[in-house]
């Protein structure tokens, strides 16, 4: 991670590798989306802005998404740890907060 001089990585994410994290998560088959869990509380705040579904910190990672439905949910966990561990290393910790079932419409 790259940082500004004198900021901790750890407790100063750096917008790139935050930005990086949400784009691979959003891209994995199977996630519907970054999910910011009960009262939103779960995000990675920079300046002027907060990437939601993403905590970066010196625990480690959190990614908190919606799955679409069906999906084997282990196994999207798996991917999505493994992605995000190549990019900040361990540990990441991936939570399925709900899951998305696609509404088929009907035509009247």
């Amino acid at each position: 991670m790259t940082s500004s001089p004198g900021a901790d990585p750890r407790t100063h994410p750096d917008p790139e590798v935050a930005d990086l994290v949400a784009e691979i998560v959003t891209g994995v088959a199977g996630v519907a989306g970054l999910n910011s869990g009960p009262f939103g509380s779960v995000a990675t705040y920079l300046p002027g802005r907060r990437i939601p579904g993403i905590r970066l910190g010196p625990e480690g990672c959190a990614v908190h998404i919606t799955a679409e439905y069906p999906a084997d949910l282990s196994a999207l966990a798996d991917t999505v740890r493994a992605l995000v561990e190549a990019v900040v290393g361990p540990p990441v910790h991936v939570t399925i907060e709900d899951v998305h079932l696609e509404q088929k419409q009907v035509s009247p």
